[in-house]
């Protein structure tokens, strides 16, 4: 009988060492990258996240999770929230990212998925460049770095915000901000040449009428 026992507890421990994981590579791409676009575009991302696979067992993609021009400092993105639902359906049970950064720049936010939610779902989490696996790293060292890594990703994303708003502001007071097409106010057009706005002529007159209602009363 106890020979039988260990039998079954070895074939246990094999099973879930063999456990096939179904993943979610998961990828960003945003203005907070501009610096290091090369390193950061989502070619580069998906090619570091699939070599890293190629190394490892019992693992299957699923499926691949994009948000390009989505901030990191919250996690109203449609890729990962696509993300998040497949994981609740358990249709995919790890993710993968080529750095802490690519998930989220929310010191609060982002340590609760990778230290609350994920390890209480059984959700394997990957970050390549970090060197951090949460299957293989459990209850080591190397967990301490993560949310030491989530603030200096929090604080550099608030750096950047700051040079990117004073870059704005000051090409604004020159008049030669050209922001994208869809905040350009009503009345104007986009002039490429001047990198800045151009008055429209077909609603000029709307405009002018406007303001001449508006200063009349």
């Amino acid at each position: 009988m106890a020979r039988t026992a260990r039998k079954k507890i070895q074939e246990t421990k094999q099973e879930e060492q063999q456990e096939i994981f179904l993943v979610g590579l998961y990828h960003r791409l945003s203005s907070e990258d501009e610096r290091d676009f090369e390193q950061n575009s989502l070619g580069n991302q998906k090619k570091i996240c699939m070599d890293y696979l190629e190394r490892e067992e019992h693992v299957k993609v699923v499926d691949c999770y994009v948000d390009n021009g989505a901030t990191g400092t919250n996690f109203h993105r449609p890729g990962f929230e696509r993300m998040i639902r497949d994981l609740q359906k358990r249709r995919i049970n790890c993710i993968i990212v080529k750095d802490l950064s690519r998930f989220g720049r929310n010191y609060l936010e982002t340590s609760e998925y990778l230290e609350k939610i994920f390890p209480a779902s059984g959700i394997r989490f990957i970050a390549v460049n970090n060197n951090y696996d949460s299957y293989k790293n459990r209850g080591e060292k190397e967990g301490i770095a993560v949310p030491f890594s989530n603030i200096v990703n929090e604080m550099y994303a608030r750096d950047i915000s700051g040079k990117i708003q004073s870059s704005i502001h000051t090409l604004m007071a020159k008049g030669e901000y050209l922001p994208s097409a869809s905040s350009i106010p009503y009345g104007y057009i986009r002039d490429a040449g001047r990198n800045t706005y151009a008055v429209d002529a077909e609603t000029e007159g709307i405009v002018r009428m406007i303001f001449e209602k508006r200063l009349a009363g």
